[in-house]
């Protein structure tokens, strides 16, 4: 069970930071669908 929340933990912790670098960069937040795809990718 810690296996699995901490492999959440770590998906989540990259996809705050890539959202963060984005709207940082002046973009508009990604999407739920867009951000899936990165995920399946």
């Amino acid at each position: 069970m810690r296996r699995f929340a901490g492999s959440c933990r770590f998906v989540f912790n990259k996809a705050l930071a890539l959202q963060k670098e984005n709207h940082a960069a002046g973009n508009k937040f990604i999407s739920y669908v867009d951000m899936s795809k990165y995920l399946t990718a």
